[in-house]
């Protein structure tokens, strides 16, 4: 009787937690969609008014205001990641894929610049778990890059040791150069993406010429 008992349980619990990872979802839905209109303004009232229910619900899904941002953090981390490995594997051509992959990076951040402005204004002030999201995002781009610097470097015969720093010296140079490009109001996306890879394929001196050719 009791085997038959514990081997009723056990689904229910599945369903509960089931259950509880789509309510997780429904309330990380309405936090996005409340920040995409809102940005760095979003608050905890806004998006529990958006999901329909209280504050102490968010509360006992994220925890705190920290673990909501963490969560958001998580999802466009993993969003970005895809794009970014979708762009470097796009072609066999160097200078092609660089200019996939920053475009790629750009884009991402141009779409969803109010989750970013949230993010990185505001969010990434607010505790440390947000904080080492971000972090760990960056992180693993350089890692990414990294990957394919080095076995890019040893295909075309060259030294493949300066592969380590110059991902994150790219991957720093973007992602700065992105959050000031988001304040300009006269660089279209193309043009600013020509103009980063201007500087990486013909070096700092030639950076300021044409990137037409």
């Amino acid at each position: 009787m009791r085997a038959a008992r514990s081997s009723k349980a056990l689904p229910s619990l599945r369903r509960g937690d089931t259950w509880k990872q789509g309510r997780f979802k429904e309330l990380l839905d309405a936090a996005d969609r409340t920040i995409r209109r809102r940005g760095a303004a979003a608050s905890m009232d806004d998006v529990a008014t958006e999901a329909g229910v209280s504050r102490v619900v968010l509360y006992r899904y994220f925890g705190d205001k920290g673990g909501l941002s963490q969560a958001l953090a998580e999802r466009y981390t993993r969003r970005l990641m895809t794009s970014l490995r979708k762009a470097l594997a796009s072609s066999e051509d160097p200078r092609t894929r660089v200019e996939a992959t920053i475009d790629a990076y750009v884009r991402f951040i141009e779409k969803n610049k109010m989750a970013y402005d949230f993010l990185m204004r505001r969010a990434i002030h607010e505790g440390p778990a947000a904080q080492a999201t971000v972090a760990g995002f960056m992180r693993s781009v350089a890692e990414e890059i990294d990957r394919v610097l080095e076995a890019e470097l040893a295909r075309l015969g060259f030294d493949p040791a300066p592969a380590g720093s110059w991902a994150r010296a790219l991957v720093g140079m973007v992602h700065l150069s992105t959050d000031w490009w988001l304040e300009q109001d006269d660089i279209p996306r193309s043009r600013f993406v020509q103009e980063l890879l201007a500087l990486l394929s013909r070096g700092l001196f030639a950076g300021g010429s044409s990137p037409r050719d």
